[in-house]
């Protein structure tokens, strides 16, 4: 599987982005897709996207090409925090979105406890399991000393949650990490 994600047959990108925090949400995603966005313009307000100092000058009006850039890509941002449980699916369930395109989850750093691993993995799951084609890559330490989370635990509650797990890379040098794509058993 090498697609990251896949507008809709309208031509619309639809993503979410979750934090438990939403002062990161507020203070680093959303200022991140901002800065991602203006370093792929080639020119901005009619000279260089960044003053020579390599600093965004964030006015009305750049904040208004932002928007107007993503209205026209068909592009929609969502934003939801709060802790991993049937409260935050349920969250994320309600938000409308078209059905008929796949769903890709990609995740990082989030079982890094056995609470939070099996947190994650439930609702995982549970998102998952109400689309049609969805899938989710989890990228995560193989083991997080001293807390007990680890990628062998989180797809053993995966599988026995119906999901199907495929190992995608291994790193094995220095901190050793694994990428996974999980499916739900319809899915596969």
């Amino acid at each position: 599987m090498q697609r990251y994600y896949e507008k809709d047959e309208e031509g619309k990108l639809e993503l979410g982005f979750a934090d438990y925090n939403p002062s990161v949400l507020r203070l680093v995603t959303v200022p991140n897709i901002l800065l991602t966005w203006a370093a792929s313009l080639p020119t901005l307000h009619g000279g260089a996207p960044f003053e020579e100092e390599g600093e965004l000058d964030i006015d009305d009006k750049l904040i208004a090409e932002f928007t107007e850039d993503l209205t026209a890509m068909g592009i929609t941002l969502s934003f939801f925090s709060g802790a991993w449980g049937t409260e935050f699916a349920t969250l994320v369930e309600a938000v409308p979105r078209n059905t008929s395109a796949e769903l890709l989850v990609l995740a990082a750093e989030t079982i890094y406890s056995p609470a939070a691993l099996e947190s994650f993995a439930d609702v995982l799951m549970n998102i998952l399991g109400t689309e049609k084609g969805g899938e989710a890559m989890v990228a995560a330490k193989k083991v997080y000393f001293g807390v007990g989370g680890s990628m062998e635990d989180f797809c053993v509650r995966v599988e026995g949650l119906g999901g199907v797990v495929e190992r995608i890379r291994e790193e094995e040098e220095g901190v050793r990490r694994e990428v996974v794509m999980v499916r739900t058993n319809k899915a596969a």
